[in-house]
């Protein structure tokens, strides 16, 4: 495949990326990005981003369908769609970022086609509460969140959280942090999930997020490597995940191996990045990073790998919370 025809189809993949904030990511964004690897690897690394783009990049209409699907799902509300969001309490007090004003917006208007209602004028005082976000990656953004509600709570909350995409190792700290706050509060909850996306993050083997099978002999990653003081579980196998964004086991080591690479160097280079930030994304653990491939039209989670956001060749502008 020609570098023209895969620069046009990532390019088209990543349309509407903060469509009317920025410049469409064209081809001269994507020639910078990609020129930050050995020339040799310009092409699969092309091929292979798009590949996983395509099935990890979240457009708004992704959004759209999936909001629309669930309003009516029998599964989730039973027979009485109305009467079930009717009785729902909204959360709408996140603190940093504005992902779920968006989405909820979004939302709104699925639930006015579907249901003639808005969620402005739902809820009752001992309702489920319902939270709406695009993706769970750590969990933090919904214990930070939900914390607060704690204390005006009821004796027991049903708490229903709506994400597109969850990483399971986020959730089920989310959940068992959410349920022990609670316990602690004197009160109880339950906690319940729709998402469309269950992504593993939580063993290497299967894992849907960029996890190194060995760590690159060049200087900046060494360097970094040395500054850990915890090992880090390298990934054995050639799995392309559980989701399958890979599109086989040697471009996906391909893609880790230089994205570590090239992530190790824009830590050694820029001294704007919070502690936090590795080479495969922000977490707070000593490790290589996160590695989180889900991106959204809204925008690039931190915790995707620095390649994708940092840099002076970054294919996704970022917008800070």
């Amino acid at each position: 495949m020609c570098r023209q025809h895969l620069v046009d189809s990532l390019a088209a993949t990543l349309a509407d990326y903060r469509q009317g904030q920025i410049a469409p990511i064209d081809a001269a964004r994507i020639g910078g990005w990609v020129s930050q690897f050995p020339e040799d690897t310009h092409l699969s690394i092309l091929a292979e981003t798009d590949h996983v783009l395509s099935r990890t990049y979240l457009k708004q209409s992704a959004f759209e369908s999936f909001f629309s699907n669930i309003i009516t799902d029998a599964g989730i509300v039973g027979e009485d769609a109305r009467a079930w969001w009717a009785r729902s309490r909204f959360f709408t007090q996140q603190g940093l970022g504005r992902s779920q004003r968006e989405l909820l917006a979004l939302f709104d208007v699925a639930l006015l086609n579907h249901c003639g209602l808005s969620y402005h004028n739902c809820g009752e005082a001992q309702g489920r509460l319902v939270y709406i976000d695009d993706a769970v990656y750590t969990g933090m953004r919904v214990l930070n969140d939900l914390t607060p509600t704690i204390a005006e709570a009821p004796a027991h909350s049903d708490i229903h959280l709506i994400v597109y995409a969850r990483h399971n190792q986020g959730a089920a700290y989310a959940t068992r942090e959410l349920e022990a706050r609670f316990r602690r509060a004197g009160k109880t909850a339950t906690i319940n999930w729709t998402y469309e996306l269950d992504l593993e993050n939580n063993e290497p083997l299967n894992s849907d997020v960029l996890w190194p099978k060995s760590v690159p002999a060049d200087a900046e990653t060494q360097q970094y490597q040395d500054t850990l003081t915890r090992a880090f579980l390298l990934r054995t196998g050639d799995s392309v995940g559980k989701n399958g964004f890979f599109s086989s086991g040697a471009r996906r080591h391909l893609l880790e191996q230089e994205f570590l690479k090239a992530g190790a160097h824009i830590r050694a280079e820029t001294d704007t990045l919070n502690e936090y930030a590795r080479p495969l994304g922000n977490r707070v653990m000593q490790d290589f990073g996160f590695g989180a491939l889900i991106v959204t039209y809204r925008n690039c989670p931190n915790g995707c790998p620095l390649v994708f956001w940092a840099g002076d060749h970054p294919l996704f502008e970022r917008r800070n919370n």
